[in-house]
């Protein structure tokens, strides 16, 4: 297991941002635009009810990606939903 110093803050923060993510249309439609997400992915995602099963489904994602994709997740994440990512980094 890596040390946790190590981890990718998404990994790191995994249960509070499926948790707490208010924005998740803008971040995934970031993500989509990007070519991080596929069609199908975007569309997976965005069949979900709500915000939180719809982060679940994009963690389904992460688990498989490298560390530039996890960046533009998180700089979406910042963008969108920046007081979040701001106390979770005070944390």
């Amino acid at each position: 297991m890596a040390n946790p110093a190590e981890r990718h803050f998404i990994n790191s923060f995994r249960k509070d941002l499926i948790n707490m993510t208010r924005e998740v249309n803008q971040v995934i439609d970031e993500l989509f635009d990007n070519g991080v997400l596929s069609q199908e992915q975007y569309d997976t995602i965005r069949s979900k009810s709500t915000k939180q099963e719809q982060m679940r489904e994009l963690y389904d994602y992460v688990a498989g990606w490298d560390e530039e994709s996890k960046d533009q997740l998180y700089e979406a994440l910042r963008k969108y939903n920046e007081p979040l990512i701001r106390k979770l980094r005070g944390s």
